[in-house]
């Protein structure tokens, strides 16, 4: 479930206790973006952390088109493997710097 993308450490933890209750567990934390779409990013991080998860959150768009994407759920690998090729693509200080534009490949 999402929440508001501003809640206080203190309203995280009153969340978090009040399902107790229910006997359910709850962990409410804040995230790096979504890959709902649109992605939802978070607009107060540094200029590359930004450009990261804007290329990690793209990746899943991608993939969801595609048999990998679709097969995320099917298994743990699946997932694993999702996940770290977004990883690569997410990383583009490995292929240019936000200050200075690309780098030769």
């Amino acid at each position: 479930m999402l929440l508001s993308d501003n809640l206080s450490t203190h309203s995280m933890d009153r969340i978090e206790s009040e399902t107790v209750p229910f006997g359910v567990s709850s962990v409410v934390i804040q995230i790096g973006g979504l890959a709902a779409y649109p992605a939802m990013i978070p607009d107060d991080e540094p200029l590359e952390d930004t450009l990261i998860t804007i290329c990690h959150e793209w990746a899943f768009h991608y993939l969801a088109l595609h048999r990998l994407g679709e097969s995320y759920f099917s298994s743990y690998d699946m997932a694993t493997i999702n996940e770290s090729l977004v990883d690569i693509v997410g990383h583009p200080s490995r292929r240019c710097r936000a200050d200075s534009g690309p780098t030769p490949i």
